[in-house]
């Protein structure tokens, strides 16, 4: 079973510092960097994860490589509504308002989709993902984000390797994506093929474009 977290009243007092600085940070523009990730650093390190499933198949367990502890989480949380909103208006910056498929916070809290945070030992909020469901055994990685003061650590290795995890644990037979299709969200896009994702059709109702990049994975 996933583990449920209570949203707190106010932030966690090692999340106000972030708070502060998503509540100010200006949308970037076309040429900045990925949805996925924040500039000027890539989404992620490669060089810091393992993808052993032994170690990362539970609803909740540690990333010794990223030092992080991953589970269910409550999205409308102060420091997570503002990852998230951060997340949304870089995907609207980045993208026609009608390719940009960013979720906010109340459709994350939704009944079909299930939302996790990466938390450091201090209880900081270091990235976000969720596993939203498309149709029977067939889910689709969303709104994978790494913080800004957590970068480079394999934060975003982490989450998407419990993502897997998690949907192989539901038996889930199929995961898929939608990301972009700039040189901007490059970082992401090495991500997912690092991780094994091949391109395929457009899921889920999505229209294609030319601004999206449709990606799968059969488990």
């Amino acid at each position: 079973m996933t583990k449920s977290v209570a949203p707190p009243q106010a932030a966690h007092p090692a999340n106000q510092g972030l708070v502060d600085l998503l509540a100010s940070w200006e949308p970037i523009d076309e040429e900045v960097g990925p949805i996925e990730d924040l500039p000027p650093e890539p989404v992620t390190c490669f060089d810091d994860w393992t993808d052993d499933d032994d170690v990362i198949g539970l609803a909740e367990h540690r990333s010794s490589a990223a030092e992080v502890t991953i589970a269910r989480d409550d999205p409308t949380r102060a420091d997570v509504a503002a990852l998230i909103a951060l997340h949304t208006r870089e995907a609207q910056a980045s993208s026609p308002r009608e390719n940009a498929h960013a979720l906010d916070a109340a459709a994350l809290a939704g009944a079909r989709v299930s939302f996790f945070t990466a938390r450091d030992a201090d209880g900081a909020l270091a990235g976000m993902a969720a596993l939203a469901e498309v149709a029977p055994r067939h889910v689709e990685v969303k709104s994978m984000r790494t913080a800004p003061d957590q970068l480079r650590r394999g934060v975003a290795r982490a989450l998407l390797a419990h993502l897997l995890a998690e949907a192989r644990v539901r038996g889930a037979t199929r995961v898929s994506l939608e990301t972009g299709t700039a040189p901007m969200f490059d970082a992401a896009n090495r991500l997912y093929e690092a991780a094994g994702f091949v391109d395929g059709p457009a899921f889920g109702g999505y229209p294609e474009s030319a601004h999206n990049r449709f990606m799968t994975m059969a488990l």
